[in-house]
C-alpha cells in the first residue's frame, strides 16, 4: 500500500477509529479480460492510550470490511471519493463509483431522465417512471441507482413500477436472487422469500422512493456485476 493509505491511516486513527481503506485495484484473471475490484484495507487499532497497531490487509469480501470497520475510506485513483461510517456509505453514496463499489450484489444503474415539467418524477428511455421523495438536484439525463434488495414484485400499473424480463433465477435457501434484463441492461434483484419465477418472463418490479439514488449522467446504465 502507497505512502498516501498510510497517511490516511494515521490521521483517522487520531479520532480513535478503526480505519479501512478501500481502493479499487485490478488484477488480471487467468484470460487476461476480466477485471475484479478487490478492497485494501487498512486499519489502526488503538492497543492502549497512547499506543496503535497499524495492520494492512487486502480483501474482497465486503462481508468483512462492512463488519470490521469503524469508518471506511474509500479511495480512486488516489483521491478520496467519500469516508464515513460502512452503512454510511452503503445508504447514501456521495457518487455512483461509491454506491457500486460497495454491496454485492452491486447497486445498479440505469439512464432516465428528469423531467423538466416535475423535478420529483424520472423517466427511463422506456416510458417508465419514478417517483422520487423530493425533487432532484439536477436536472435532464441522470443515473438512477437502486439496490437489490429494494426491489418489490408488483403488478403493472403500481406506482413506480418497472418492466423487466426474467433471465436467470438464483434460489440461494435463505434468498431467492433474480437476475432480469431492461432495455438491454441485466440487473440484480433479491428477495428474502421464494419467488417462483422462470427465464424470459415478463415482470413488473416496484422501488419505494426513498430508496432511489441519484448520481450524474455519465455513470448511468452500468450493469450490476
Amino acid at each position: 500500500m502507497h505512502s498516501g493509505g498510510h497517511c490516511l491511516g494515521v490521521h483517522f486513527s487520531e479520532l480513535g477509529y478503526n480505519v479501512f481503506v478501500a481502493r479499487e485495484l485490478g488484477f488480471a484473471a487467468c484470460d487476461c479480460t476480466k477485471n475484479f475490484a478487490h478492497f485494501a484495507f487498512e486499519a489502526t487499532l488503538q492497543i492502549e492510550p497512547g499506543t496503535a497497531l497499524l495492520q494492512q490487509s487486502l480483501t474482497h469480501d465486503q462481508i468483512e470490511a462492512m463488519t470490521l470497520a469503524d469508518r471506511i475510506v474509500v479511495l480512486r485513483d488516489g483521491h478520496i471519493e467519500q469516508v464515513g461510517t460502512p452503512l454510511e456509505l452503503y445508504d447514501n453514496p456521495a457518487n455512483a463509483f461509491v454506491g457500486t463499489f460497495l454491496g454485492s450484489p452491486s447497486m445498479s444503474l440505469f439512464a432516465a431522465n428528469v423531467m423538466p415539467n416535475d423535478p420529483m418524477r424520472l423517466r427511463l428511455p422506456d416510458g417508465d417512471e419514478i417517483r422520487l421523495p423530493h425533487p432532484a438536484n439536477r436536472q435532464g439525463a441522470v443515473s438512477m441507482g437502486i439496490r437489490p434488495e429494494s426491489f418489490r414484485l408488483v403488478e403493472a400499473g403500481a406506482e413506480n413500477a418497472l418492466a423487466a424480463d426474467v433471465v436467470v433465477v438464483e434460489p440461494t435457501g435463505s434468498m431467492t436472487e433474480i437476475v432480469l434484463r431492461k432495455g438491454g441492461l441485466d440487473f440484480v434483484a433479491t428477495f428474502p422469500e421464494r419467488v417462483d419465477l422462470r427465464p424470459g418472463q415478463p415482470v413488473h418490479l416496484s422501488v419505494a422512493s426513498k430508496d432511489v439514488r441519484i448520481f450524474e449522467a455519465e455513470a448511468a446504465a452500468r450493469p450490476a456485476p
